[in-house]
């Protein structure tokens, strides 16, 4: 995906103008890097609860 796409699509990250892709257990997009960001999407993962199903191996 293109950084405009990125920018363009996915759900936002509660408080912020960051954009949050989540399609693949094993695999989270983020818009924009910081400690912050990277702790709000595994938190909006677990609220789901599916933070445990993205520590399990890749077969």
């Amino acid at each position: 995906m293109t950084p405009e796409g990125l920018r363009n699509c996915g759900d936002w990250i509660d408080g912020t103008k960051v954009r949050f892709h989540y399609g693949a257990k094993h695999m989270i997009v983020v818009s924009k890097i910081s400690k912050s960001i990277i702790e709000s999407a595994l938190h909006s993962i677990d609220s789901d609860n599916e933070i445990y199903n993205c520590t399990l191996p890749i077969e």
